[in-house]
């Protein structure tokens, strides 16, 4: 069977944690025949500040390590990976402190690092689940920024990376729409898989 790896996109506090244990105990359940494998959110276990003080250290080793979890999670021979953000995470992220910052010099990796999610990375992806932050105040977890202001700025950000990665290719993003929609998709790519085995 062919890999199946999906991410949950999104700005902090929008509900991809949840999300993400959620379908892995509902994919193990349905399929406990099939190794399923989680990478979770990296960037708390990143050794720089982060949120509106993040530095270019950290976010170039966000954005490596979280290629590195990804590669890590297949190689333990799991047909299903879900992840707990994409690339592109990171990216939106980092190109808000680009953008809002006079000395871009340290910064000015940002762009050659989208184009290369854009061309290569990206279709690594079966599907990317989109999340919108809701109206509720961003919930204090002693990491993340609890800025309403900052979240949904990186959700706008998010929502015109996507886009942009997207030009001209197969569109793999869809808005998150709940678990039962997930499984479905799930349910026929397992399907087409098993077929063409």
């Amino acid at each position: 069977m062919k890999l199946i790896k999906v991410a949950m996109c999104g700005a902090h506090s929008a509900g991809k944690t949840t999300a993400v244990m959620a379908l892995a105990m509902r994919v193990r359940q349905e399929w406990p025949e099939i190794k399923v494998a989680t990478v979770t959110d990296v960037a708390r276990s990143c050794p720089w500040p982060l949120n509106k003080e993040s530095t270019p250290e950290a976010q170039r080793w966000i954005f490596h390590r979280q290629i590195a979890g990804e590669l890590e999670a297949a190689a333990t021979g799991a047909r299903i990976i879900i992840c707990d953000r994409s690339l592109l995470d990171n990216l939106a992220y980092a190109f808000l402190r680009w953008n809002g910052i006079d000395g871009k010099a340290p910064w000015d990796w940002i762009p050659s690092y989208l184009s290369l999610f854009s061309e290569s990375w990206l279709q690594s992806y079966s599907r990317i689940w989109f999340f919108k932050p809701g109206n509720a105040p961003v919930s204090p977890d002693g990491f993340r920024s609890i800025e309403k202001a900052f979240q949904l700025r990186v959700h706008e950000q998010l929502d015109t990376m996507l886009h942009f990665a997207h030009d001209g290719k197969e569109m793999r993003a869809r808005e998150w729409a709940g678990m039962d929609a997930a499984m479905a998709y799930l349910r026929e790519k397992v399907s087409c898989e098993d077929d063409n085995s």
